[in-house]
């Protein structure tokens, strides 16, 4: 089922924002130092373009009636994914401490599992491959409405977006005239985007009363999942 206005209106939304963080993961040195992988292939989920598996609308579950209070896995990690070495120790630094924060990870933006998640691509995948989209359905109630509350997570992102510029963080990472470093600005923009995302995710079908994301992505044309890959600076 292709999707109405109400969600080409979010897309049109969208297109303002779009570029989302590229992929990495952080892990710790004796040190201190965070120490970036080296980087791999892109390869999100939410980026592929081609057709993804048709399935039979009824076996798209309606949103919970309860708002779930926890994620329904513990499983799907965002930024989990590897980056260059292209970032400064105060800037990789920083992104290790908001990746540890208990916040960030309650938050659990979905602007970041869809962009840099290898766990939420596998969890895709496999919803696809079985038909089954029980755990999405509840992933996108909770994502959408996160504890300690919207309002918090909202808070929270701004604050990072922020910070992310500051001296002490990423400040001599963000792209200068005639200069190609712009990872830390990429992360910053996907940071940007997490309300958007946020509320994007709680899009439902006005004639299913389903998420429009989970019909996109068991849709048989692609035209419809390409609209949650606007944020990623996808064309």
């Amino acid at each position: 089922m292709r999707l109405g206005s109400h969600l080409v209106l979010a897309a049109l939304t969208l297109v303002d924002v779009a570029l989302a963080a590229p992929s990495f993961a952080l892990t710790q040195r004796d040190t201190g130092r965070p120490d970036p992988l080296p980087p791999e292939p892109s390869n999100h989920a939410t980026f592929d373009r081609r057709a993804p598996v048709a399935a039979d609308n009824a076996s798209i579950p309606l949103p919970p009636t309860v708002t779930p209070t926890t994620p329904p896995t513990t499983s799907l990690t965002p930024l989990d994914v590897s980056i260059s070495y292209a970032l400064s120790d105060s800037c990789l630094l920083y992104l290790n401490s908001v990746m540890q924060s208990s916040t960030f990870q309650s938050c659990l933006p979905f602007s970041l599992l869809l962009t840099t998640s290898t766990s939420y691509a596998s969890l895709l995948s496999s919803s696809r491959a079985t038909g089954s989209f029980d755990t999405l359905n509840l992933l996108l109630a909770y994502t959408s409405s996160p504890q300690p509350s919207s309002d918090t997570c909202d808070q929270y992102f701004s604050g990072v977006y922020t910070a992310l510029s500051a001296k002490g963080n990423c400040a001599a990472d963000m792209p200068k005239s005639g200069t190609t470093r712009a990872v830390a600005a990429d992360i910053k923009t996907g940071v940007g985007n997490y309300q958007l995302m946020r509320q994007a995710a709680a899009i439902t079908d006005p004639d299913t009363g389903k998420y429009c994301y989970l019909q996109a992505i068991t849709n048989a044309s692609p035209d419809d999942l390409y609209l949650w890959s606007l944020p990623a600076g996808v064309s």
